[in-house]
């Protein structure tokens, strides 16, 4: 007489093909459009906390997303080569150093959070209804 204990798991495979259909949305347009929204807001706080002589800074203020493998990057920054000597740390001269960017990601990182955050729950909230999952 064996004691053997048998066990069948059903819906794996749908429960998988859901996962990876959640795992490829990750990288589409719900969430680009939240991680630009997400570099809209960063963009305007660092805009209006930027120290200004001829606004030629403050105009060079731009959002930009882009993927790398994996991964959505938000990205907010200047191409002004002045840019990152007015935002690092040290002493304040004329016009001088005055963080902008790195106060404004931090002033906004719940609001930040919470579009991540609900691009996500959108995306599995979809995923589960859409008869993907278990």
């Amino acid at each position: 007489m064996s004691d053997a204990l048998t066990m069948e798991i059903k819906g794996l495979k749908e429960t998988q093909r859901a996962m990876e259909k959640i795992v490829k949305e990750l990288h589409g347009s719900t969430m680009l459009n939240a991680m630009r929204t997400a570099t809209l807001v960063v963009q305007r706080s660092a805009v209006t906390g930027v120290p200004v002589d001829t606004g030629r800074l403050k105009a060079s203020i731009t959002p930009e997303v882009r993927t790398a493998g994996a991964q959505v990057l938000g990205v907010v920054g200047s191409v002004v080569k002045y840019a990152a000597k007015v935002e690092q740390p040290g002493p304040v001269r004329a016009h001088g150093r005055r963080p902008y960017l790195k106060p404004a990601l931090l002033e906004n990182q719940d609001k930040i959070f919470k579009l991540l955050d609900n691009a996500v729950g959108m995306i599995i909230r979809n995923n589960s209804t859409s008869g993907g999952g278990a």
